[in-house]
């Protein structure tokens, strides 16, 4: 990256404060430590999980890391660029209620065909309860058995798929679902 790539322009830190939650205070901080992070300012997917890992150091955070990555990775390129990140992060952290669970569906809707089916819910499960220290995973019987029962009460017209209404209605309406699920 040359000199004038490495600062975030005035034009694009005003573009990211109109369409994130973030002040371009907040923006230029966070671009600061993204850019320590990621000298080339991209960042790989196994920076990713390395990330991720840290925040899980008794699990194996890596497929639940890997699935987050793709929701953050939105021209799936192979990389998160400072606007993805900066995006993702807004939406996680200071988005509506709807947003965030429209986030969620996104990392259980693993084919991208705007349905979550119960193979997809079981890996996405699995995937989270990896990042416990084994002592507190799941068995495979136990998965399966959460995933079916989350999966029925999300899939209220009973088609054996869950469409993103589907999963914002019910989710909203479970606090205990809204808990498994993010």
């Amino acid at each position: 990256m040359g000199k004038g790539e490495s600062k975030l322009q005035p034009k694009e830190l005003a573009d990211l404060a109109n369409s994130t939650n973030f002040t371009e205070k907040d923006i230029h901080e966070w671009y600061k430590g993204f850019m320590k992070d990621c000298p080339k300012g991209k960042m790989s997917k196994v920076q990713f999980i390395g990330m991720y890992q840290e925040f899980f150091p008794h699990g194996d955070a890596t497929r639940f890391a890997e699935n987050i990555f793709r929701t953050f990775d939105e021209n799936q390129d192979g990389r998160i660029d400072f606007r993805e990140f900066i995006t993702a992060l807004s939406l996680t952290s200071q988005g509506t209620v709807d947003e965030k669970l429209g986030w969620a569906f996104n990392i259980y809707d693993l084919d991208g065909n705007g349905y979550i089916s119960m193979s997809e819910m079981m890996k996405i499960i699995d995937a989270i309860y990896n990042t416990r220290p084994p002592k507190e995973r799941l068995t495979s019987e136990d998965i399966r058995n959460r995933t079916k029962s989350t999966f029925e009460k999300l899939d209220s017209n009973h088609d054996g798929r869950i469409s993103r209404k589907e999963f914002i209605s019910g989710a909203k309406s479970d606090s205990a679902l809204v808990q498994i699920l993010n």
